[in-house]
């Protein structure tokens, strides 16, 4: 039997491998963190743009083909067609509006809430309600109200409110 030291062969260390290891480690992390990040900004880019069409339909005055193509048809069933046409010439806050930007969201299950402000003479808060329907995000409500997320976890939107309840019933 030879001697390795006396051979000539050197020992291979364990480090190399040990390195290579953590490495194949390391880059999977990365993979795996890059597709979580893209996922959610799909989630929250998909109902999103649907609100932004909608509400940029309707400023364009097509309010036919918002409430033909993006409503759902619960927002159908407590909001008729006739309507919803209707506002088209009423003193809608639409009418005098340039743009709609969205900066905050809430999701859960098939549920989306889209808030933002309505930008025309005067800025007016505005949250989109949709609900995914056959894979298909679909608008189901509009409030003229800020969206304010739930600190609390109670399921309300408005923590402001559930302070005021609060203080109601510890009186």
């Amino acid at each position: 039997m030879e001697n390795p030291i006396t051979s000539g062969e050197k020992k291979k260390s364990p480090l190399m491998y040990i390195l290579m290891g953590c490495g194949g480690i390391v880059l999977l992390g990365v993979v795996i963190g890059a597709l979580t990040i893209f996922g959610a900004a799909k989630l929250i880019t998909e109902p999103t743009n649907v609100a932004k069409s909608f509400v940029d339909t309707i400023i364009e005055g097509d309010y036919e083909t918002a409430y033909d193509t993006m409503t759902s048809n619960s927002f159908q069933e407590t909001t008729p067609r006739e309507e919803f046409l209707a506002s088209e010439t009423d003193d809608s806050p639409f009418t005098d509006a340039a743009t709609v930007s969205f900066s905050s969201f809430n999701i859960e299950n098939n549920t989306a809430l889209v808030g933002g402000m309505l930008q025309g003479p005067e800025a007016l808060p505005l949250t989109v309600i949709l609900h995914k329907v056959d894979g298909t995000w679909l608008v189901s409500g509009l409030s003229f109200e800020e969206l304010i997320l739930d600190n609390d976890n109670d399921g309300d939107l408005n923590a402001d409110a559930d302070a005021d309840e609060n203080e109601e019933a510890n009186n």
